[in-house]
């Protein structure tokens, strides 16, 4: 005795198979988990029971490659265009999901058609400063997601760019030998985020002391960020003092650029 199906069940979780046997009636019971009774089925000649599980085709778990880590420049950002190949061995419809740092950025659906052969997906977004984690899973909705990884590192290696520099006043007159404030404004930009300036230095054309009698130091003094003191003195045998005031301008990322401003005793 044999029993044969045209084609696969549906659910074979809820086939029932019955009969008779020198033994009497048996049966599997509904979702095939016990036979009744046990050793019935073995006075048929050539029947062969096997578990819902062994009469399943096997299924392959579908297949993903990363693109390699990648090291860009920062330019307001940097946009990084990623791929990865995916394929499926018995041509089921995948999904593949794309995540950035733990957070969901996009789904990509590939057809039982392009599966089969296996096929790309593409992926492009705008990274921010720093190291950033890009993980891709595909499933075929019959196995477990297979996942991969790979590192985005956006660097911002170029100094900020100083447009302008301003001191307010820029000539001090008389010269008396006062102290006199001086504020100095920057205008600055950075291909990758803020920056701060502050000045750094202070230098005169002129010695700080002995140019004459009652001459005093000493001739500055840097109060803030951009403030700084300057005293209104001059030699009284030279062509006019000047101070140069540089300036040091430093974006997020650690670099830095100088520009002078210059202030003068005429």
């Amino acid at each position: 005795m044999a029993i044969t199906l045209n084609e696969r069940l549906e659910n074979p979780n809820n086939a029932v198979l019955s009969g008779a046997s020198t033994l009497g009636a048996f049966s599997i019971a509904a979702r095939g988990i016990a036979l009744t009774p046990a050793d019935s089925v073995d006075a048929l000649p050539g029947v062969t029971l096997r578990s819902s599980e062994e009469s399943e085709v096997s299924n392959h778990a579908p297949t993903i490659g990363c693109p390699a880590p990648a090291i860009l420049q920062c330019n307001n950002g940097a946009v990084a265009e990623l791929s990865v190949g995916v394929g499926d061995e018995e041509g089921d419809p995948l999904v593949v999901l794309w995540t950035v740092d733990g957070v969901k950025y996009q789904t990509d659906n590939v057809s039982a058609a392009n599966s089969a052969s296996g096929t790309t997906v593409g992926f492009a977004a705008n990274f921010e400063s720093g190291e950033h984690e890009v993980q891709v899973s595909v499933t075929d909705g019959k196995s477990s997601p297979v996942s991969c990884s790979t590192r985005i590192t956006v660097e911002d290696t170029t100094p900020p760019t100083v447009q302008s520099l301003a001191a307010t006043p820029n000539v001090l007159k008389p010269a008396d030998h006062r102290m006199v404030s001086v504020r100095v404004q920057a205008s600055a930009n950075d291909n990758c985020g803020p920056v701060t300036s502050r000045i750094k230095s202070v230098k005169s054309n002129e010695a700080i002391r002995g140019l004459f009698k009652g001459d005093l130091a000493p001739d500055w003094n840097i109060t803030g960020d951009l403030t700084v003191q300057l005293r209104a003195e001059r030699s009284p045998k030279g062509h006019g003092r000047i101070y140069t005031v540089t300036v040091e301008t430093t974006d997020s990322a650690g670099n830095s650029s100088t520009s002078d401003v210059r202030v003068t005793v005429p």
